[in-house]
C-alpha cells in the first residue's frame, strides 16, 4: 500500500517530467529552444511576380484554386428548341411540369426531394452549355417571389 505523504517539488519534477518554471530550482535541460527564426529583419523584399497595383500573395501562401470559366446565360429560344431533350432527363428525377420563367430560369414541380432538382438541373447545363436555375414550384409559397417564376410559360 502507497504510503501518503507529501512530495517534494524534485520528486514531482522527477514524476510528471514538467519543468516548474518560477521556481529556484529551475533546471535548464527542460527549456526547449525556439522553434522557428524570424526570416526578415527589416522591410520585405518585393515579390518577383508582383503586379503595378502592389496586390500580391506572399511566399507563404498558396495560390488560388483555378475556376472553370462561367458559362452564359441559357435564353428562351436555346430553353424551347431543347425542350423535348431538357423533359426527359426532369421526368427522369421526377420533375414535371417544366415552365419557362425568365432567361436562365426555370420552373418544376419536384416529386420527392430536392436533390432531384439538383440532379435535374446539372444533366440540363450539360446538355445545353449554358447556366440555368431550376426552381421548384414550391417556392410559389412564399412571399416576395418574382412575378416572372410566378407567370411561368410551360416548355
Amino acid at each position: 500500500m502507497l504510503s501518503r505523504h507529501r512530495l517534494t517539488v524534485d520528486e514531482i519534477r522527477y514524476r510528471t517530467r514538467i519543468p516548474l518554471v518560477g521556481t529556484k530550482q529551475h533546471d535548464d535541460r527542460y527549456r526547449r529552444p525556439p522553434t522557428t527564426q524570424p526570416r526578415h529583419i527589416g522591410p520585405r523584399p518585393p515579390h518577383p511576380a508582383a503586379s503595378d497595383s502592389g496586390n500580391y500573395y506572399t511566399d507563404g501562401m498558396s495560390q488560388p484554386l483555378a475556376e472553370p470559366p462561367h458559362l452564359p446565360h441559357a435564353t428562351e429560344q436555346e430553353i424551347r428548341n431543347r425542350a423535348r431533350e431538357l423533359v426527359s432527363p426532369a421526368t427522369r428525377h421526377s420533375i414535371t411540369g417544366l415552365a419557362f420563367a425568365s432567361p436562365r430560369r426555370l420552373r418544376g414541380h419536384v416529386a420527392h426531394d430536392l436533390f432531384d432538382l439538383f440532379h435535374s438541373r446539372r444533366a440540363a447545363v450539360s446538355l445545353l452549355g449554358a447556366e440555368i436555375a431550376l426552381y421548384s414550384d414550391g417556392a410559389l409559397n412564399h412571399e416576395h417571389v418574382s412575378p416572372n417564376l410566378a407567370a411561368a410559360a410551360p416548355l
